[in-house]
């Protein structure tokens, strides 16, 4: 499931990035969003914490990145959290920057 969950939205997203013509400024802020991921081992047990309701991992996703990247990367993640897929946000990211290199 994970693997669809990733493959769907990361080409989605790398096609709509390249529909807009921006490819360069959309990689950047998927490479920021995963690096604070993998540096910040707290934000990534809060999104993975059965017990906190998708409704405050939404705040804290727009309290940490709004104003920092995209609105249609921050809305692609509390998409994500919001049908429960938290768990993949890494992963899009990482078929997003696939997609990337074969283009």
């Amino acid at each position: 499931m994970a693997k669809q969950v990733s493959k769907t939205y990361g080409s989605a997203l790398f096609e709509v990035a390249m529909e807009n013509n921006t490819l360069d400024t959309t990689l950047e802020e998927v490479l920021f969003v995963k690096q604070s991921f993998l540096e910040n081992e707290d934000l990534t047990k809060l999104l993975l914490h059965p017990n906190i309701e998708k409704e405050e991992k939404v705040k804290v996703i727009e309290n940490v990145y709004k104003g920092k990247i995209s609105d249609e990367i921050t809305g692609l993640m509390i998409m994500l959290i919001t049908k429960g897929h938290q768990k993949d946000i890494v992963s899009v990211f990482g078929r997003f920057w696939k997609n990337f290199g074969n283009s």
